[in-house]
């Protein structure tokens, strides 16, 4: 991926957009990543389920172009990625669960940390989750880019604006980006459309 900034002068922030480049030859260029999934549904979805689809179209192509890809997702998953089950089930009917969330955000924690302390580090973590690993982003020693899966709202803006900075944070849509809460500053990321 090459990555291309653009200031806006207007707010006087910095835009990153990601373009995707041919595959990288083996062995050269090639990142491990780490992809989050949401704990409650499999990767692809069975049926319903949008932000596991686009996680499952996401590692389906960075394993393509040659990336090294855990994916760290619900029981009953498949994909292309190295996959890594935290859970004993997968839990549909607890969506937004604490629970369910923190239980397995600690866990993949606990692996990116092994993975590291085998000399096997991840390079990136993309979450794809929700807040429990936004919250805790900053204590990982990679940087971590969270995608933003659902609409801001009212009581959602005080997360983001206190957390927001402890990692790249990523809207699926411009007009998700432009509804965020100020959570930019000189310390912090600003929610930017995926190109």
């Amino acid at each position: 991926m090459n990555r291309e900034s653009v200031l806006d002068s207007s707010e006087g922030i910095t835009v990153s957009r990601l373009r995707l480049l041919p595959p990288a030859p083996t062995g050269v260029g090639a990142l491990r990543i780490a992809m989050l999934a949401p704990p409650w549904i499999p990767v692809p979805p069975p049926g319903y389920g949008g932000s596991e689809a686009v996680v499952d179209l996401l590692c389906e192509g960075l394993v393509a172009r040659g990336h090294h890809v855990t994916l760290f997702a619900a029981p009953g998953s498949h994909s292309a990625a190295h996959l890594r089950t935290l859970l004993t089930a997968a839990h549909p009917d607890e969506i937004g669960s604490s629970l369910r969330e923190s239980d397995r955000v600690a866990g993949a924690r606990d692996q990116i940390d092994l993975a590291r302390d085998r000399g096997r580090g991840f390079d990136v973590v993309h979450d794809h989750s929700g807040f429990v690993a936004l919250a805790m982003a900053n204590r990982l020693s990679v940087p971590v880019v969270h995608t933003l899966h659902g609409a801001f709202l009212e009581e959602t803006g005080p997360f983001y604006q206190r957390h927001g900075h402890k990692a790249r944070l990523v809207a699926i849509s411009a007009s998700q980006a432009a509804s965020a809460p100020l959570v930019c500053s000189s310390r912090t990321s600003c929610p930017t459309r995926s190109m």
